[in-house]
């Protein structure tokens, strides 16, 4: 992160604590995970990493302290609700819903995507270029996220037979991909995939 901007965040930080205590809210102690020292090796370099054990997801220490975290925010933060309400409803205010990006050209099709009002994610498309082509969704990102609490997904790229798409999903949060593949021809989600890698395809 650049220097300066986390300057100022600290600034922000410090003047938000201040104003909360000068309007009489009790101010907690942030919960202080316990320092479990680890030794990391790497190339023969040695650092040690005293909170490496927060990473067991699903260890009850670890949700304990996530969940205190999350406590100690809520309390903190109780005198903004009605600020964060209407901070959420002015952003959402000037978001235009409906709406679509520019298309651009890749060998035989125009590729964009669009966003619906009241779904949460975007569309993708493309449509071939000769007149009078219809449009063809390639991946529909809503439909992809049903039932699940987060998605993130890179849209598909395209192999240059321009029927084989390959497209990136992380269902929690760490940025941790699974490559799915997809077969335009016939619209069918290929059983072989690949997991835990970045986004990045070629």
């Amino acid at each position: 992160m650049n220097l300066g901007l986390w300057k100022r965040i600290n600034e922000i930080t410090i003047i938000a604590v201040l104003l909360t205590a000068s309007k009489g809210y009790t101010m907690l102690t942030p919960p202080q995970p316990q320092k479990q020292p680890k030794a990391l090796t790497h190339l023969g370099d040695v650092r040690i990493d005293n909170y490496y054990w927060l990473r067991e997801k699903t260890n009850e220490k670890v949700l304990q302290h996530l969940r205190a975290e999350n406590a100690y925010t809520q309390e903190m933060m109780k005198g903004t609700e009605s600020l964060q309400e209407k901070l959420y409803g002015e952003m959402r205010s000037r978001i235009k819903e409906d709406d679509q990006s520019v298309p651009y050209l890749r060998d035989q099709y125009f590729y964009f995507y669009k966003t619906v009002k009241n779904q949460e994610y975007p569309i993708y498309y493309r449509k071939k270029n000769i007149e009078g082509a219809k449009e063809e969704v390639i991946l529909d990102v809503n439909e992809l996220g049903r039932g699940k609490d987060y998605i993130s997904v890179r849209p598909l790229q395209m192999h240059p037979n321009e029927q084989l798409g390959v497209y990136a999903v992380d269902t929690k949060g760490n940025r941790v991909y699974t490559l799915f593949f997809k077969d335009l021809s016939t619209g069918k989600i290929l059983e072989q995939t690949i997991p835990d890698v970045t986004s990045n395809v070629a």
